[in-house]
């Protein structure tokens, strides 16, 4: 394989996607002719040492990174998307291509939304190709729900047992408009949810936080059910998440402010269920310390970190919901 090596390509025009197909035709990934198992070593092609990226059997349909800017190609010359960025992960195991839609939306106080459409691909024999939409806050560059979640309609995940058909893929992307759309509405009514710091230290908690290792005990003891309350979080985490929600870049912006002072009950409010999406992943994008075997950006985008920002976003509209 000759593609992309951990480095990321931004900003990329017509000419400049037409260029890198031209550098990447003819440069592929490799079987490896020594069988593992009845499996084959994946290999990359422009490395002289010849890596070793991962095993997959003999089923496995190798999808190119000429394919991942093929693929938008198309949406940029008649749709008007705009490919931005492209990169490689887990020394080019894994390989993404970024492209911006034309919509996007301007949340209270000028906080600009963007959407993209993403496609990754692996040859590890562990990563399928996804393709699915996320959007980035401009202001603090944060990335939003990845593919929406991990069990949304509107992520494609094509198997490699079966062939990559980006014909049919661009035609099913008529759900981007109606999930911007639904994420709009959902971010609003965000902006219009203030939060207590009691509710605050809450939310972090079903986000962070892990039931008491002896519930029943538990139960026995205080003669209830276990709540995101007495859920146990590191001390650390906590300060850092509430850290990011109260400094993050955006923090101070309309939209992330309380609508109030005090609630209906009189509580101080200190935030909106807005800026408290936006702490837990500006956190998790620019703040938390990468896991050993990944980078920064593969946990935040495809690792714990997005499964932390989908569970992020799920709660505060839950909250959200039932303040109406």
């Amino acid at each position: 394989y000759g593609g992309p090596r951990e480095e990321i390509s931004n900003n990329l025009n017509e000419e400049d996607i037409d260029g890198l197909i031209k550098v990447l035709d003819g440069t592929n990934f490799s079987e490896d002719m020594v069988r593992m198992n009845k499996c084959f070593a994946v290999t990359r092609d422009d490395v002289s040492s010849r890596p070793y990226l991962g095993h997959v059997n003999s089923r496995f349909k190798f999808v190119q990174p000429n394919q991942l800017f093929e693929f938008f190609s198309d949406l940029v010359k008649d749709q008007g998307f705009r490919m931005e960025s492209a990169g490689a992960l887990r020394g080019g195991s894994r390989i993404w291509a970024l492209a911006k839609v034309p919509q996007g939306f301007t949340l209270p106080g000028g906080d600009r939304v963007e959407a993209y459409v993403m496609i990754a691909t692996g040859v590890d024999g562990k990563f399928a190709t996804h393709v699915g939409m996320t959007s980035v806050r401009v202001v603090c560059n944060n990335t939003y729900k990845l593919a929406l979640d991990k069990k949304s309609s509107s992520e494609m995940k094509i198997s490699h047992n079966q062939i990559f058909d980006p014909t049919q893929i661009k035609m099913d992307l008529g759900w981007v408009n109606k999930e911007l759309s639904n994420y709009e509405e959902e971010a609003l009514m965000l902006t219009k949810t203030d939060l207590t710091t009691a509710e605050i230290d809450r939310m972090i908690k079903e986000v962070y936080g892990h039931r008491p290792e002896d519930a029943n005990e538990f139960e026995k003891k205080f003669g209830r059910e276990i709540t995101y309350d007495d859920y146990e979080i590191p001390e650390r985490t906590m300060r850092k998440v509430k850290d990011a929600i109260f400094t993050s870049p955006g923090s101070g912006i309309e939209s992330a402010k309380p609508t109030r002072i005090r609630n209906a009950s009189g509580e101080l409010v200190v935030t909106s269920a807005w800026g408290f999406v936006n702490g837990v992943t500006h956190f998790e994008d620019h703040v938390k310390s990468e896991s050993k075997n990944s980078s920064k950006l593969d946990t935040a985008w495809f690792g714990k970190g997005r499964d932390n920002k989908i569970k992020a976003h799920k709660t505060a509209c839950a909250f959200a919901s039932n303040c109406k």
